[in-house]
């Protein structure tokens, strides 16, 4: 690559970036879709399949401009007893492709499922008898695409399947494939990664499309379980803030905030707003990347920031996927919101009820109190210094000149 091109590509991200930021924090965010396709059945499928998958993800608004796009295969040979081979990445010319891959435009779903690349992923990279075991397609579809980069704030998936089980049901499917490929791998064994994926998700069924009597369109949304996460469960933070008056600056707003299972939630982004007393809202402070740091706002009048809401956007580190973003919207996790009073102390006094004012404070910028008190003890001494002057000087009588006489 030449250094021309490598400029190029580098204002590209840097143009990209802040946009699909916007776009995957506020708004309508980052859908992922995976299209995962039942090869065993490959020869039955209809030559319309790929149109007809374009106008079943196009009916349902599942990508826009930005959106990622996963392509995998699925289906067992007989001859691979432990599962290895079961979801697949297609690859060409060694490469594999389509794996969160960005949608540029609308033309990219046409070039991405062209007939020429459909058949190519529908058909198997084995020539073996297999079994297609769709009734675990999803949960090892799911996590055959872990990732520790990429984030998104929905994810969809679609089979491709001719919903013929190789057996009777979901059990006997998984039970019929152990006994024909003499698999030592017990239906527990088999069943860990479904409920590892159902700990954590619930698959909410959205659709079929009946291509054929042979081909049928799937689609579920992967639900978060966690989306119901509160800010309190994930984050340290006092549940009242406690301002601090300082010389010369009004009053200091202190947030400390920690995320407490940084194991579970990675926090990706902080808003932290100031709500005022008369209803007014500054725009959002933000702090990404950061699971402990302190906040501070500075305010010139007692009692003008009333209070301050805390919005978190999180990463769910389901230790499979980890491609979840939790945000605060109402769409999502609202609990991720939170709203903190704020308490003002009252003004510290010298002597005699007189507010210490910022003209007279000469000592602890930041304790008003301990500053009162210390010029409180220099006012009360001076008083009695100069109090017992007053007294020493009216406890010795001096005559004046005129009233001495000799007699």
């Amino acid at each position: 690559m030449t250094s021309l091109k490598k400029l190029y590509l580098l204002v590209g991200i840097v143009f990209i970036s802040p946009c699909l930021l916007f776009a995957q924090y506020e708004g309508e965010g980052i859908n992922h879709l995976i299209v995962s396709i039942d090869t065993k059945p490959a020869h039955s499928y209809q030559d319309n399949l790929p149109d007809e998958l374009i106008r079943f993800i196009n009916s349902h608004n599942l990508l826009k401009k930005n959106d990622y796009i996963s392509i995998l295969q699925y289906s067992v040979p007989a001859n691979d007893p432990k599962l290895d081979k079961y979801v697949r990445i297609p690859s060409s010319g060694g490469v594999k492709r389509h794996i969160f891959e960005r949608i540029d435009d609308k033309s990219a779903l046409k070039s991405i499922f062209s007939h020429s690349n459909w058949w190519r992923y529908a058909q198997s990279t084995y020539d073996a008898a297999g079994y297609s075991l769709s009734s675990i397609a999803k949960p090892y579809s799911i996590a055959a695409l872990k990732t520790d980069s990429k984030l998104v704030n929905r994810t969809f998936i679609t089979l491709v399947t001719d919903h013929r089980y190789n057996a009777q049901d979901f059990y006997q499917e998984l039970e019929a494939w152990r006994t024909n490929t003499n698999s030592r791998l017990s239906f527990k064994d088999i069943m860990e990664k479904c409920y590892e994926v159902d700990r954590e998700y619930f698959m909410n069924y959205i659709d079929t499309k009946v291509i054929s009597s042979s081909c049928f369109l799937d689609l579920y949304e992967l639900i978060p379980l966690r989306k119901d996460v509160s800010f309190t469960s994930v984050f340290y933070y006092p549940p009242t803030l406690k301002a601090v008056r300082v010389k010369g600056e009004g009053y200091r707003i202190s947030l400390p905030i920690k995320n407490t299972v940084p194991e579970k939630f990675i926090t990706k982004r902080i808003d932290i707003v100031s709500i005022f007393s008369n209803g007014n809202r500054s725009k959002p402070a933000t702090r990404t990347n950061k699971d402990d740091f302190e906040y501070v706002v500075m305010t010139r009048e007692r009692g003008s920031i009333d209070t301050l809401k805390v919005s978190a956007w999180l990463k769910l580190v389901d230790g499979f996927y980890n491609a979840t973003l939790l945000t605060p919207d109402d769409k999502c996790s609202p609990g991720l919101n939170v709203t903190i009073p704020i308490e003002y102390p009252d003004d510290a006094t010298v002597v005699f009820g007189i507010p210490l004012s910022d003209s007279f404070w000469f000592f602890d910028a930041d304790d008003q109190y301990m500053a009162a008190l210390k010029l409180r003890i220099i006012i009360w001494a001076l008083i009695v210094f100069f109090a017992a002057l007053v007294l020493k000087r009216l406890g010795h009588y001096r005559p004046r000149d005129k009233q001495i006489h000799l007699e």
